[in-house]
């Protein structure tokens, strides 16, 4: 299935977060990371954006809407929503 934003959004291929297992099998998120901004590749772009398709950004944690597109967890966002460029040091 093939996926546009439109006008200034942006969807973005999330990274999952590490989970950690406790002893009685139940998942835990540390609490540290619950409201920690989330890093992701931008797989689609609208037509008024000026970011481009492969670029790893920052956006807040509860930010956008999740969108599972073939399997994949997702986030399409508003371009002005992205808080900073991560760039290969």
């Amino acid at each position: 299935m093939k996926y546009r934003p439109l006008a200034n959004h942006v969807l973005i291929s999330m990274k999952i977060l590490t989970k950690t297992f406790e002893p009685d099998g139940v998942i835990q998120r540390p609490d540290s990371c619950a409201e920690m901004p989330q890093e992701g590749r931008i797989v689609a772009t609208g037509t008024g954006c000026a970011l481009d398709v492969g670029t790893m950004v920052l956006i807040p944690w509860a930010t956008g809407r999740e969108v599972h597109i073939n399997g994949r967890y997702n986030r399409q966002v508003k371009e002005s929503d992205v808080l900073a460029i991560v760039e290969a040091a």
